[in-house]
């Protein structure tokens, strides 16, 4: 008996020996059995609507890493029992205005060991729009990232303005698919745009923004 692509997508039975797409993420589609004439599929269609849920984090304080500390810990939710591994970023201007900054991520990573521990040394990438418009400085934090080991139980927290954001971001976003990526943003522009936004992008070919993706940061912090 012929059967074609439709009714074996209809078809509930497992007579057929069909597997189920559910074990690869799409519920309630079925395979069409191995059996199956290519001749018999070619004039019949699937379409498949699906959607994904993500949570936005976004949470507000006035000092993050001094008594409001738990607002970034919190934040950083171990998978299992595996303690989070978090490589930090500084834009070179906030760096440079917050001379005392990386010393007090390291403090806080000491006297927080059981929540979290530094993947790497602290890193300090270039401010404003020349860090999108290079996009050899993403290759360079995208070897960073890969010789700290991170993966997709890591975390990348990022400290800067907007641009900062946007490109640490974009590299994250592009490593192992997603690296789970929390926002520091220090300028008012970027607490209400590139902080909150899910847009990771730099420049190219002198176009702004021309190459990027969209993912919705794990957590925010105004």
């Amino acid at each position: 008996m012929r059967q074609s692509v439709a009714s074996c997508v209809a078809d509930g039975s497992k007579s057929h020996g069909d597997v189920l797409l559910r074990e690869l993420a799409l519920p309630f589609v079925r395979i069409c059995p191995a059996n199956a004439r290519i001749n018999e599929m070619t004039d019949a269609n699937v379409d498949i609507t699906f959607s994904v849920q993500f949570q936005h984090r976004l949470r507000f304080t006035g000092n993050v890493l001094g008594a409001d500390s738990s607002v970034l810990l919190d934040l950083l939710e171990a998978s299992g029992d595996q303690i989070p591994r978090v490589q930090f970023w500084i834009d070179q201007y906030v760096d440079e205005a917050h001379p005392q900054l990386r010393s007090r991520l390291r403090t806080l990573a000491s006297e927080n060991k059981d929540r979290f521990q530094l993947a790497s040394n602290i890193q300090i990438c270039p401010g404003g729009e020349a860090v999108k418009n290079d996009v050899h400085i993403i290759e360079r934090m995208l070897k960073c990232m890969n010789a700290a080991d991170l993966d997709r139980r890591s975390y990348v927290v990022v400290i800067g303005g907007g641009a900062v954001l946007d490109a640490v971001g974009f590299a994250a976003g592009i490593s192992h698919r997603g690296i789970r990526l929390v926002r520091l943003p220090t300028t008012t522009l970027a607490q209400a745009d590139s902080g909150v936004g899910v847009k990771n992008s730099i420049n190219l070919f002198q176009k702004k923004n021309w190459l990027g993706s969209f993912a919705v940061p794990w957590g925010v912090v105004n």
